[in-house]
């Protein structure tokens, strides 16, 4: 409050001393059953509006009133019940934002269904009931849409040696990488939702580089979607690659024990270069590919290098 109002010496606000004096007078209304209050600009900008000079204008009113209501309590009341009644007219209409509505219905359903809900619930129930029935569908639906949100694309190599997202396939291709983005936060809801979107791993050889960059933490349910498909990747001779990896959640994944890195799992930790731990992903993953095909007469591998053209991305 005090930031609003300077002071008018040109001194700077005590902040410090606004909540010890706030504090203080609402102990001392506790003595006497008052109840406790803020700070209001009301009385602050009628006092600057009256010429008041210092801190004593509000002393002084306070006193003035005490010995208004009194005195006179029969005159006060005929006055203040219709000046609140006007008041709470002026803060309803006050509150009527046509822009705001505007932009809670753009925002899509969600929003408007915790808007028209906390709207009707502070109608028919205390106002601190309805603000908590707000705030819990506000939560509820966030964790919905989150769980979601989630995207799933795979990059894709141009002629020119630049990549472009597809919409991911619904099966990874044999003895070939397939590069997969994952875009949206994976918590425990989001990762189930992960777990069915990811392409079908039943595949021979194939081997599957998943981008994960910017997710900070790997939950127990999104370390457990991981090693699921990992495990049938495995089962037909494949590997999975994630790549992006940040610093805590590589450490999560070593901790965890349900990914073991040395087996059909690499983790590529993110690193300040754009791009280069999925790049290192892709060229193990292919050389991988590589020395697992069976050797012909003249020593090279059978069927050529592996295909990648389909692959690579930015980490």
């Amino acid at each position: 409050m005090s930031y609003s109002v300077p002071n008018p010496d040109g001194s700077r606000s005590d902040v410090s001393r606004d909540f010890l004096a706030q504090g203080a007078a609402n102990i001392a209304s506790g003595l006497f059953r008052g109840l406790p209050v803020g700070g209001s600009m009301s009385a602050t900008a009628l006092s600057v509006l009256a010429g008041a000079k210092s801190s004593w204008a509000a002393i002084s009113s306070g006193a003035w009133m005490a010995l208004i209501v009194v005195v006179f309590p029969d005159a006060v009341s005929r006055i203040a019940m219709p000046a609140l009644g006007a008041l709470l007219l002026l803060a309803g209409f006050s509150s009527i934002k046509p822009k705001d509505f505007a932009a809670v219905s753009n925002a899509g359903w969600p929003s408007v269904l915790a808007a028209v809900t906390t709207f009707l619930a502070t109608l028919i129930l205390p106002i601190q009931v309805a603000v908590g029935i707000g705030a819990v569908l506000a939560g509820l639906l966030y964790v919905n849409k989150s769980s979601s949100d989630i995207t799933v694309v795979e990059l894709v190599r141009r002629p020119d040696g630049q990549f472009e997202e597809h919409a991911a396939p619904p099966r990874v291709r044999d003895r070939g990488v397939t590069v997969l983005a994952v875009y949206g936060n994976l918590f425990f809801a989001s990762a189930r939702t992960l777990d069915r979107l990811l392409p079908s791993p039943d595949a021979e050889q194939a081997v599957v580089v998943l981008r994960l960059r910017g997710q900070t933490s790997f939950g127990a349910t999104l370390v457990d979607v991981l090693a699921n498909y990992a495990d049938r990747l495995a089962r037909q001779g494949g590997r999975l690659y994630i790549s992006g990896v940040s610093p805590r959640a590589f450490s999560q994944v070593t901790k965890a024990g349900r990914l073991t890195l040395h087996g059909p799992v690499r983790a590529y930790p993110a690193v300040a270069i754009v791009g280069k731990s999925t790049r290192d992903a892709i060229d193990d993953a292919n050389a991988w590919l590589v020395g697992t095909r069976p050797q012909g007469r003249d020593g090279e591998s059978k069927g050529g290098e592996p295909s990648n053209g389909r692959g690579g991305g930015p980490d």
